[in-house]
Parts: structure tokens; sequence; C-alpha cells
């Protein structure tokens, strides 16, 4: 059984998470978890409430349960911290799930069921003094008490200020001192901050690229592109928005292109999760139709030396759960980076039966592409060796655990 690395998993935010660690003004203003009026719980801050919809986190107990699954109404109501699995929340009980699932090493970052993909909600904050606060502080419990617990296992990836760029490289140069491997990040044009090719951001891409610090983008439908609008929102099926993400991954990665990020930086890495690469070939195919269209379209690319593939080629890593995939698009398009994801603690995830699913899908890859895609890429991307051991129990043995 090949040791895996799962480059994309989630926290659910901790009750108190920042208590002891934000300066004494604000000591009592951090998020925190509370009960909802019609049951569950959700995070606020801020005046923000964020609730956890179910579906955001399956693992353990009834919520894991087939039947549910398709239980539109009971898919969308509010989960409380008890009714999910520990391991959704607690360091420990991550690594526990882990071992059980032959996962060596894990990148977990936040979740929409607290401060967001890109752990943008303090970035949101009215007082933006007291939003980085938190943020800073989110970084050292994280540091501290969320890798702390196995730093052989848990890979360092932090959360970003999205507010300025210089306070931005300084966060990122702080945690790398520290071991950080990683900083996620949303596109910035959904806070409403300037685009990723504008020089705004150089003192934080600059940053990333002198401490070797991947970027790491969990693409995602939202409710704002593409706009599905209406009372019932949230309401439509699931699969409905799971198919968007790509969409999401195209406006980002597109951003970075058009943007210059692999001329401008040229040894900066990207990690894009979440999105599959199914949409990769068409992706492609529009960029050189585009290149190809008219002289307007060619005079805005911002390297005429580079074909968009080799761009693409060049500063992009992708993790994904489509491993059937990885073959044809390797051979298609030479795009070889692909990393392994598990997506603990979603809906998408097969755990506890990730080794069985990873079999079945990489089964039309050869030996050497196979243990790439398990672990040897996420291992050389992030510069995190994998343990030389390991526990183990079989798959799904501990399901009803």
């Amino acid at each position: 059984m090949l040791p895996l690395f799962s480059a994309n998993a989630h926290i659910v935010t901790p009750p108190d998470v920042l208590r002891g660690r934000l300066p004494a003004k604000w000591a009592e203003l951090g998020p925190s978890l509370t009960a909802m009026d019609g049951g569950g719980q959700a995070v606020v801050f801020d005046g923000q409430v964020v609730a956890a919809l179910h579906r955001t986190c399956t693992m353990g107990g009834a919520v894991h349960e087939p039947e549910w699954r398709t239980d539109l109404v009971g898919f969308n109501t509010i989960a409380s911290l008890d009714e999910l699995r520990p391991g959704c929340y607690d360091a420990a009980q991550r690594v526990a799930d882990m071992d059980a699932d032959g996962i060596a090493a894990a990148a977990c970052f936040s979740d929409p069921a607290g401060l967001g993909f890109g752990t943008e909600l303090f970035s949101t904050a009215r007082d933006p003094e007291f939003g980085l606060a938190c943020l800073r502080a989110w970084n050292d419990w994280y540091a501290e008490e969320w890798v702390g617990v196995a730093p052989d296992r848990l890979v360092p990836v932090g959360a970003p200020w999205y507010l300025d760029p210089v306070v931005a490289g300084e966060e990122v140069r702080r945690n790398a001192a520290r071991g950080f491997r990683g900083v996620v990040l949303r596109n910035p044009v959904d806070l409403d901050q300037p685009w990723l090719g504008a020089s705004h951001w150089d003192p934080f891409l600059r940053a990333c690229e002198e401490t070797d610090t991947v970027i790491v983008h969990h693409t995602e439908a939202l409710p704002t592109f593409p706009k599905r609008g209406g009372p019932a929102n949230n309401m439509y099926p699931y699969g409905m928005t799971l198919s968007l993400y790509q969409a999401c991954a195209m406006d980002f990665l597109t951003a970075c292109l058009w943007g210059g990020l692999f001329s401008r930086f040229p040894r900066l890495r990207v990690l894009i999760c979440e999105s599959g690469g199914s949409w990769l070939p068409h992706f492609v195919r529009r960029l050189d139709w585009t290149m190809q269209h008219s002289p307007l379209t060619r005079a805005g690319w911002p390297d005429p030396d580079v074909a968009p593939l080799e761009a693409i080629q060049h500063l992009c890593w992708f993790s994904t759960q489509e491993l059937d995939l990885v073959g044809t698009l390797r051979e298609e398009l030479g795009i070889t980076k692909w990393l392994f994801e598990d997506d603990y603690p979603h809906i998408e995830s097969v755990w506890p039966h990730t080794q069985e699913a990873f079999a079945t899908g990489t089964a039309g890859l050869d030996a050497d592409a196979v243990e790439r895609l398990a672990w040897r890429e996420g291992s050389e991307l992030f510069r995190f060796p994998i343990p030389s051991t390991t526990s183990t129990t079989p798959a799904g043995a501990h399901a009803d655990a």
C-alpha cells in the first residue's frame, strides 16, 4: 500500500480558537462558536455569522450515510460540532484518521464552515487592525496547536492578508521562518482588491518566491461568479454547485497567466486544488485560439516567447480526485505535475476508502506515475519529507468508529 500525500484537506474551526492569543483590547472578540436558533452551530466573527452546513463535513455518524447524502433538506441543515467526526477539528484525531486511511501527510487549511477556503474572513473585519491581529493569531494557533501536534504529518499552509500586500509579504516571511511551506490564496478580486497582474501584489508574490512558499488556490463556486441568485440559492442541487468549481479555477489561472506571474516571478509555484483537470484541454485550446485571434489579444500576453501551455507547465501544479484522467492529460497536454487530494472532511472525500479509490483511479498509470501522484510530487513541491513509517489499518476497518 502506497503512502498518500493529500494536497487538499480542511479544518472545521474549533471553538474559541484564538482565545488567549489576541491583544487585550480584542481578547473577547475573536471568532467563536454559537448555537443557532433553529439548531446547529455557527462561527460568529465581527458581526458575521457563518453556519456550517452538513455537506461541508460528512465524516462519521449518520451524516456519512448514503441515505442522508441524497436527502436535500438534511443536506442543507446546519451542523453542530458534536455531530462531526472529531478529526474535523482536532489535530490528534485527524492524524488518527489519516493513519487509518494510509494518508502519510496532508496539507490542511480552512473551510467554508468557518473562515473560508482562502481564510479570507479576517480580511472582511470592519477594523482592519483587528482583522490583522486575528489573522496573525490564527497562524500562530495553526502552527502551534494544529501542525505542532504532528509536524512530520501535517503540512503547514498559512493564511494570507488581503488588504495590504506589504503586510501580506511580511506574514509570508514570518511563517516561512518557522517552517510553513505554503499559503492559501483566493482570487483577490473576489474581495474587491486589485487583480494579480497589478504590481500592487509584487511584495506578496516576491515573498512567496523568495521563501519557496507555494501559493495554494482552492477553487470554489462563488455566490457572485457564476451568478446564480435567487432566494433559494442554497437549495440548488449540490451537483450544480460542484460542476461550477472549475469555472473559478479558470478565472484564477487566467489572472495568473495574463498577469505574467510565470515570467515576472519565474521561481513562483502555484497549486490549484479541487478543480479536477477535465477542464484543462478546453482551457488551453481557448488560450491558443485567443492568442491567434488578433494582434490586439496577442499584444496583451506578457511574454511573447512563452506559449500559454508552456506557462502553465512552468507555473502550475494541480491536485485532483479525477485520477483516471491524469494519464490522458499528461500525454495530451504534457501537464505532468499532479498531486493527489483526499478533501477530508468534505462530501467529495472517499474516506475511509481512500486507498482502494486511489488504486482504482490509477489502474491505467505506470508504476512511476502512480508513485509520483501518490506522494512524490507533493513531497517535492512542499519540500516535505514523507515519514519512513506510517501507521495504517485496512481500508474501511474503522468506518463505524
